[in-house]
């Protein structure tokens, strides 16, 4: 294969890597847009009138023992106790689940996360009937989960999009002719434009 067609083969190539990369992202951005938008729903007096009921309204546990997990990677303490705790500083935790990189949460708190959104309770529809506050999160939750989702599907192609890319670049420089690879023909090319 000559590095001219070396070139054409590897600029094709990042081109259809770029395309299902863009079009799976697009599939993420609608998910981490509603994470976004749940959390700006998320009001102090929401999130302070959660915090204080004595016991949360049955089903609501789900949601914050899900917060539990991907906010303060607890694991094993998830008592209606420790989610007030979590939430004692409305404004913290609101900027927690704001600064949230859905693409960091690790497989296994995935797997976590999962038992308790499987849980045909765990609706949006559920939460919201029961606090307007575990409606917003029980939202996040389930965008932030469907964001990483695409996330961890999406990142192999990024990354073969960014070799792609690299390997067209280098393609290109190999396929240029010699003189125009030497530096001394650019300082030739640029001292002459400037007489």
């Amino acid at each position: 294969m000559t590095e001219h067609t070396e070139a054409l083969h590897n600029a094709a190539e990042a081109e259809e890597i770029g395309v299902n990369a863009e079009r799976e992202l697009g599939a993420a951005k609608p998910a981490m847009e509603a994470a976004a938008a749940a959390v700006d729903c998320l009001s102090k007096a929401m999130l302070t009138e959660l915090k204080s009921l004595p016991k949360p309204p049955a089903g609501v546990d789900l949601v914050t023992s899900a917060c539990l997990v991907l906010v303060e990677h607890e694991y094993k303490n998830h008592k209606w106790d420790r989610a007030k705790k979590m939430m004692a500083n409305v404004d913290q935790f609101k900027t927690q689940l704001q600064e949230f990189r859905g693409e960091d949460i690790s497989e296994d708190e995935i797997k976590r996360v999962e038992v308790f959104t499987n849980n045909p309770e765990f609706t949006i529809e559920n939460m919201n009937n029961k606090s307007a506050a575990a409606g917003n999160l029980a939202t996040w939750v389930i965008n932030i989960y469907g964001f990483n989702r695409i996330y961890v599907k999406v990142k192999p192609l990024m990354d073969s999009l960014e070799a792609a890319k690299n390997s067209k670049a280098a393609a290109a420089r190999r396929s240029r002719p010699r003189w125009a690879r030497s530096p001394l023909s650019r300082t030739c090319c640029r001292s002459s434009r400037t007489s």
